[in-house]
């Protein structure tokens, strides 16, 4: 099918399709296998939440060791936890990059 065939015309407004759509913070793709969602959540941890584990180094003398592995571990966690439910029944090649983190 061509990309002109999936255009929707609505009074005198073209309507082009997306390869993919957020919503409540969760990326859905055209095929709904969740690659896109999981790409940018692997994206994300990898660029935000290191630069924040890079920043409690700062104070982790002041904090102390397990104050600072707690904090690093609620970070990530809270990062991968967002949009969780929409991730379950995925093929485990699907979630791989997740499990990795």
């Amino acid at each position: 099918m061509s990309s002109l065939d999936r255009n929707i015309v609505v009074g005198e407004d073209l309507i082009q399709p997306s390869n993919s759509v957020r919503s409540l913070g969760v990326q859905f793709d055209y095929e709904m296998n969740m690659r896109v969602q999981i790409a940018k959540t692997y994206k994300y941890i990898h660029v935000l939440v290191f630069f924040h584990i890079r920043r409690l180094r700062q104070v982790r003398r002041v904090l102390g060791r397990q104050l600072s592995a707690e904090l690093v571990s609620a970070l990530v966690i809270s990062c991968l936890d967002c949009g969780n439910g929409m991730l379950a029944g995925l093929p485990q090649s699907t979630l791989a990059p997740l499990q990795r983190v």
